[in-house]
């Protein structure tokens, strides 16, 4: 694919990035950046840490939201139960890759949302084997509302119920992965797929 060509903020040599990404990286500054508002801005991502024994051998990149959620409609008390049940997903997973559609596999965004996984990881600017980012900020806010209804509605009928989503301090979000044959590993829950489900991941050594 072709290359698309920007410069630098910083020290103004060209970043190079393969088509559909919506990052970009300069080799000279070791940062990355993403086009937001028209400009481009330094972005920093939170690495999380494996919770399972494994040697990472690349990320992908999630957007995670903090949502706040709010529902009203006439029953009262499913309203609040299904308010009760909304507070406890304080953040939504969405995957800022995209998958081949293989509706028989999970989604990894909604495994990590219902497991509330909690962050911990540090804030780096440089992330070496980073997937492909293909979904800005505003391309995953409508899966981010989308789940949460979804999560709600397992519990508490949400047919005729108003939900309004907004969300706070949304993160780009790099998770650990590995390669075990065929299939890909989260690093977090131990989950696996096939390598052919994501257009993603990383081109890698063969002693990666």
């Amino acid at each position: 694919m072709k290359p698309i060509i920007l410069n630098c903020n910083d020290c103004k040599e060209n970043l190079r990035v393969t088509e559909g990404s919506v990052l970009f990286y300069c080799q000279d500054c070791l940062k990355w950046f993403e086009e937001r508002q028209g400009e481009l801005q330094e972005v920093n991502f939170l690495q999380l840490e494996p919770q399972k024994s494994y040697k990472v051998l690349f990320y992908l990149p999630f957007r995670v939201f903090s949502l706040e959620t709010a529902i009203e409609g006439k029953d009262k008390a499913r309203c609040q139960r299904a308010q009760e049940f909304a507070d406890t997903f304080s953040k939504v997973y969405i995957q800022a890759f995209r998958t081949r559609g293989f509706v028989d596999y999970f989604d990894w965004g909604m495994e990590f949302t219902k497991e509330k996984l909690n962050f911990k990881g540090t804030f780096v600017s440089n992330l070496p084997n980073l997937g492909l980012c293909s979904r800005t900020e505003a391309d995953c806010w409508p899966f981010a509302r989308a789940f949460m209804i979804a999560f709600i509605d397992e519990r508490v009928d949400v047919t005729d119920l108003e939900i309004t989503c907004s969300a706070t301090s949304p993160k780009l979000v790099a998770v650990p992965f590995i390669l075990k044959k065929n299939y890909i590993i989260d690093c977090l829950l131990g989950k696996s797929a096939p390598k052919v489900y994501l257009e993603a991941i990383p081109e890698l050594t063969e002693n990666d």
